[in-house]
């Protein structure tokens, strides 16, 4: 397999990981995503409006854990090295810390017995978010990465773009990513369903398995 190949295999693991923690969050704490920032910025103008001050509060809790993980992750990863490796190794340790809020979302859901309330939702829905913001500048670092793991409009746009091209169409690796969006988020329901207090771990998983691989040889150096 080419580095390339393994640079978007280990990106689609992230990027059904992201599903999964956007399920969590829409359906349990507080009903907003957990990496789809426009949609937060969206939830806390119109929660001043119409008075719906918990989604508000909960989409501004979203945006502060999301916006620390991109700053602390800028501070560790290096967009604007003339000629990155192809996985840097500050990726490989960022995406290994995005596993540390993953973990802390795991550790109070089961506290709360599956059904989080009040400020430990609160922390949660944060805690999901900061592990996004981590996940978003981590990939923007990795050279020629083509597409975000976290959010999927503009993916989704050069997909139907591609689309609607005439001539002869190809699979591209946006399309790879909405499908594997929409799998990893269709993966977590069902965790949801059936069994509801590991519903956390999905994520987690998947963002542990990317580190390992990287920590084992996919990064340069490793």
């Amino acid at each position: 397999m080419t580095e390339a190949r393994r640079r978007d295999a280990l990106v689609m693991l992230l990027t059904a990981a992201a599903g999964a923690a956007n399920v969590v969050s829409l359906t349990a704490l507080g009903g907003v995503p957990a990496s789809i920032m426009t949609a937060n910025l969206v939830l806390v103008g119109v929660s001043i409006t119409r008075r719906q001050g918990a989604l508000g509060w909960h989409a501004g809790a979203a945006l502060a854990g999301y916006a620390v993980g991109v700053i602390l992750t800028s501070r560790l990863v290096h967009t604007e090295d003339k000629d990155p490796p192809v996985w840097p190794r500050a990726v490989t340790a960022a995406i290994a810390a995005e596993a540390l809020p993953l973990i802390g979302v795991a550790v109070g859901w089961g506290l709360a017995d599956g059904r989080p309330a009040g400020a430990v939702q609160f922390g949660l829905c944060a805690a999901n978010a900061l592990a996004m913001g981590i996940q978003s500048m981590a990939v923007r670092a990795v050279r020629d990465a083509g597409v975000s793991s976290t959010f999927f409009t503009g993916a989704l746009t050069d997909a139907l773009r591609d689309l609607a091209r005439p001539g002869q169409h190809r699979w591209t690796r946006a399309a790879t990513g909405v499908v594997v969006l929409v799998a990893g988020a269709a993966a977590q329901g069902a965790v949801l369903d059936y069994g509801r207090q590991f519903a956390p771990l999905l994520p987690l998983a998947l963002v542990c398995c990317v580190a390992a691989l990287s920590t084992r040889g996919f990064s340069r150096g490793g």
